[in-house]
């Protein structure tokens, strides 16, 4: 009796192999491309980053110097950042042009002075003057998943110019950055 509970049981397992089938899938998911993102932030009180990137505003965000342009200052930091989940590299071109000071009004209006606020890098790309008023810089965004990573920290800094009339005095400076 033994031997033929043995031999029924090996011939139910081989009659169940015979019969059976294996059968696999294939799960397709996919992430949808996000676009690179880029915002240009000021830091206002030392934790606080204010984005200021809002092309949409006619007119520039205004900073004010901390100190008199007849000593040396400098601007809080600003700072580039970006998103993107894309699955190659991409270069981002930064260029600022910080234009002389000149005062706002009174008979010396729109004259330049000799005092140009030069960049300076705190983090991330390093940039590149020709001519000591326009800074050029690049970094390579790779390939992957990025949300607010930065890709630039600067400043901008002045030396300061003893013989200045008295006044309000502005500097337009221009942040152009472009991927590609």
């Amino acid at each position: 009796m033994k031997k033929f509970i043995t031999l029924f049981v090996t011939l139910s397992i081989l009659a169940t192999s015979l019969f059976a089938t294996e059968t696999s899938i294939t799960i397709k998911g996919s992430v949808v491309e996000r676009y690179l993102t880029t915002a240009l932030s000021y830091n206002t009180n030392g934790s606080t980053w204010l984005d200021i990137s809002d092309s949409s505003s006619n007119s520039p965000y205004e900073i004010s110097a901390s100190n008199e342009l007849t000593e040396s200052g400098e601007t809080n930091d600003f700072r580039i950042t970006y998103s993107s989940n894309k699955t190659n590299d991409v270069d981002l071109t930064v260029k600022i042009i910080p234009s002389a000071f000149y005062l706002e009004s009174g008979s010396l209006a729109n004259d330049a002075t000799s005092l140009i606020p030069t960049v300076n890098t705190v983090s991330g790309i390093n940039y590149n003057t020709v001519d000591g008023s326009s800074y050029t810089g690049t970094t390579t965004i790779t390939a992957g998943n990025h949300t607010n990573d930065v890709a630039s920290q600067f400043n901008l800094q002045w030396a300061g110019q003893a013989d200045l009339a008295s006044g309000d005095y502005v500097s337009n400076v221009s942040i152009t950055y472009t991927a590609e």
